[in-house]
Formats: structure tokens, sequence, C-alpha cells
């Protein structure tokens, strides 16, 4: 019990930082990337691949830069 107490600090500060940062966007991007890479990488490996690899790279090149 004393452990989770010393630690509750500093994983409570992480935990509120992460929640200012992600989106939840983010996490439907990357689920649904994740799912599509392996539902197609049942189908055929390399298709997995390549069609994952070009959407990764539209999203880096789409992303908006502030």
């Amino acid at each position: 019990m004393n452990f989770f107490a010393k630690f509750y600090g500093f994983f409570s500060t992480r935990i509120e930082a992460l929640k200012k940062v992600v989106d939840v966007r983010d996490v439907l991007i990357l689920s649904g990337l994740s799912m599509l890479g392996y539902g197609l990488y049942l189908l055929y490996p390399w298709l997995s691949f390549t069609v994952c690899g070009a959407l990764i790279l539209a999203g880096g090149f789409f992303m908006k830069v502030d």
C-alpha cells in the first residue's frame, strides 16, 4: 500500500499531462490503422505494409503544423 501511495503523485501528474496532449481523434486514427493493418496482414502481408505505409505517409504529409 505504501508503494502505491508513494508514486501516486508521480503517476497522477503524468496521466493529467497525457490527457491534455492526446485527443480522441488520435486514438481512433491509430486504432483504425492498427486494425486495418492487422486485417490486411492476415490476407497478404506485403499489402498490409504498403497500404499502412501509404496512409502514414499521407497523414504526415497533410498534418497541420501550427
